[in-house]
């Protein structure tokens, strides 16, 4: 048996970011309304070390997931606000209505 491969952080957190927003974009494609605690137990096998809460922070900061004030029923008493996959294009699309600087400008 080989050594396993150790992963760079940095390759590690973009997997974990990439397994967080698929598994979010799915369920939302099928109709279902998750909120922050559906989508963790739905990816309990990163949910070690602080793994899934670094991911999911980092999809919040770029825009990725947004919560709405649409509510999630989760209980008797209690509701959680549900969360949205924005696609790439989706953002760009707000940024070029909202006038923002590309990336891409010369300058």
């Amino acid at each position: 048996m080989s050594a396993p491969v150790v992963q760079k952080k940095e390759e590690g957190i973009e997997f974990d970011k990439a397994v967080i927003w698929n598994v979010l974009k799915k369920a939302q494609n099928e109709g279902q309304k998750y909120s922050r605690k559906d989508l963790r137990n739905d990816c309990t096998y990163i949910d070690h070390d602080g793994r899934w809460e670094r991911a999911f922070s980092e999809l919040v900061k770029e825009g990725k997931i947004v919560e709405t004030d649409e509510k999630k029923k989760t209980g008797r008493f209690s509701s959680e606000k549900v969360l949205r996959a924005v696609e790439p294009s989706m953002k760009e699309d707000i940024e070029k209505v909202r006038g923002g600087a590309s990336l891409h400008d010369e300058g």
